[in-house]
């Protein structure tokens, strides 16, 4: 890889920098897994929903993995009440779940689209682990009304 301390548009940037050398010596970091995170959701309560998904993010974080919500993504510039913008959400998750190495299911009730989200686990062999909501995680998986 051809580093510059500066960026794309020519201007100084020497964190970026620092980051992308320190990423691209690091093995560890190259192969970290990335971690969909499987959430409940409420549409009333957007706010919630993403503080608690920033929670989760930072635990999968803390654990060496990379996280991603789409709770934290899709609400940036979809519209929550409009049906098919939902609809089109929950295709991404799917197709961006199956970019992903794990999906860690947070709660002890999975909702529909969470039951969705686990049976596409399930389907394409993609490792599953399962937490309450405060990251505790769940070894005997017949606790949870899915199955």
């Amino acid at each position: 890889m051809n580093l510059d301390v500066k960026n794309a548009e020519g201007y100084y940037d020497p964190t970026a920098y620092k980051v992308i050398e320190n990423v691209s010596k690091n093995e560890e970091t190259v192969n970290r897994n990335i971690v969909y995170i499987c959430s409940p959701i409420i549409r009333d309560d957007i706010e919630r929903i993403q503080r608690k998904d920033r929670g989760y993010c930072r635990f999968v974080n803390s654990k060496g993995y990379i996280p991603i919500s789409t709770h934290l993504i899709f609400p940036q510039f979809m519209d929550k009440f409009n049906r098919e913008e939902c609809e089109r959400a929950i295709e991404m998750g799917l197709e961006l779940l199956l970019r992903c190495d794990e999906l860690w299911c947070f709660g002890l009730n999975p909702t529909g689209n969470m039951i969705l989200e686990l049976e596409c686990a399930k389907k394409y062999k993609i490792e599953t682990k399962y937490f309450t909501d405060t990251c505790k995680e769940i070894k005997n998986i017949e606790v949870l009304n899915h199955e």
